[in-house]
């Protein structure tokens, strides 16, 4: 049997020669002219579903306007914890979509701080788990994180998800940067390199977020230079096949000014209620493009100082669920209806979409808290009470790790990090 530690000591051997063979290819690319792997612009080249998409080509498969679904989807971002997983929970019960099944919705998981139990409760009731990248120094970190830090944080972040989440890793496969600041060649580079197989592998990005358009934009891939306003980050300028990006489009208030997240509309948009926010802002893609709708949750929005906030989201689920070709889903699902799009009169039984199919069972039967002086993260051992100033506490659903799990650790193994290997043999 092959031990995680074992795993990792030799994945770590050749690690440092190939980052430094990486960044060089970048370097190479950054100082030249333009996109090395394809053509600039979309239409230079073959781009046919279902693993290429050009923006702004028109509805997926040419279906006509009124035969294509509205496509919402529920996103969160953030540290999972017990009370914005139970807020998260309630938003999605006793929803049904046209077709009888459940809504779903997406979280990008923040390793720093997270309750793996409760994030293993979201995962077994349907809720699809992406990641953001694991926690380094600040989230400002990112702003210019080189390809090796990319590579480190999002296969990081996925491992940690994986292993102290006891989540499959083949279903998790969307990224969200932090602060939404996209890392450009770096990043697309990263999460190209991470497949392993066709299932086990990055599938999309989420962090686009983009300008005002006429008509909101549909998802599209990265085989080409994307006709697309990048409004933070570093925009990707070489060719990915078959990496998506779900682009964030803003929601409008009623003064006319932008926001992209709910928790930063809170700031500008006055005394509207968030339920009539959304619902102004779904009629323009409803009545517009169908292109997908995006409710953007985080932590500050689902906040316990903010509890009726997830009662303004299932006010407007309520309204929204009302129409016959509503379907709110997570973005794997979405992303499947764009690859094979289907009229709205043949989806009750369309085979791509995770209605009817159960996750795969990975409960959390034993879950452990775990204590953690807060000066070096060492593990203290399991949760006893009281508890004091000096410690943290973290549920996890394996055995305690030696630490709490950091960058470039993300298992939390005693071996692989002196400071606690040497306090134990004190």
């Amino acid at each position: 049997m092959v031990h995680i530690g074992d795993k990792i000591k030799t994945t770590n051997i050749n690690y440092k020669e190939k980052i430094i063979k990486k960044e060089r290819q970048l370097i190479m690319r950054l100082i030249s002219s333009g996109p090395l792997l394809g053509p600039v612009m979309c239409g230079a080249g073959d781009c046919e579903l279902p693993n290429c998409r050009c923006v702004g080509v028109g509805t997926p498969g040419s279906i006509w306007q009124e035969e294509t679904p509205q496509l919402v989807v529920l996103s969160m971002e953030g540290t999972v914890d017990i009370n914005n997983g139970e807020a998260f929970k309630q938003i999605l019960q006793n929803k049904i979509n046209p077709d009888g099944c459940p809504i779903s919705g997406t979280w990008f998981v923040y390793d720093h701080n997270t309750d793996y139990q409760v994030a293993n409760s979201l995962y077994s009731q349907g809720v699809e788990l992406g990641v953001m990248p694991i926690l380094q120094e600040s989230e400002s970190f990112w702003d210019n994180a080189h390809y090796g830090d990319w590579e480190q944080g999002i296969k990081g972040a996925k491992s940690a998800l994986a292993y102290l989440g006891n989540i499959p890793e083949p279903s998790i496969r969307g990224v969200r940067a932090h602060s939404l600041a996209i890392g450009g060649n770096h990043q697309f580079q990263a999460m190209q390199d991470s497949k392993v197989s066709s299932s086990d592998d990055f599938l999309y990005d989420a962090s686009w977020k983009t300008g005002l358009r006429e008509s909101p934009s549909w998802p599209f891939t990265m085989d080409f230079f994307p006709d697309e306003e990048n409004m933070k980050g570093h925009a990707p300028y070489d060719s990915y096949p078959g990496l998506w990006e779900f682009p964030l489009y803003p929601y409008t208030t009623l003064d006319g000014r932008h926001c992209t997240m709910l928790s930063e509309c809170a700031t500008i948009k006055g005394s509207e209620p968030f339920k009539n926010l959304l619902l102004r802002n779904f009629f323009r893609h409803y009545q517009g493009s169908k292109a997908p709708f995006t409710v953007h949750m985080d932590n500050s929005f689902l906040d316990i100082t903010n509890p009726y906030n997830a009662n303004e989201v299932i006010d407007f689920l309520i309204d929204i669920l009302n129409y016959d070709d509503v379907y709110v889903l997570n973005m794997k699902d979405v992303l499947e209806w764009i690859r094979h799009p289907t009229n709205k009169t043949s989806l009750e039984s369309f085979p791509y979409w995770s209605c009817g199919a159960a996750p795969e069972e990975r409960p959390c039967q034993k879950p452990t808290c775990c204590s953690y002086n807060s000066d070096d993260e060492c593990l203290n051992g399991e949760c006893e009470e009281p508890s004091t100033r000096f410690e943290k506490k973290f549920n996890y659903c394996v055995q305690c790790p030696q630490m709490i799990p950091i960058w470039g650790n993300p298992y939390g193994l005693r071996e692989n990090h002196v400071l606690c290997r040497n306090k134990k043999e004190l």
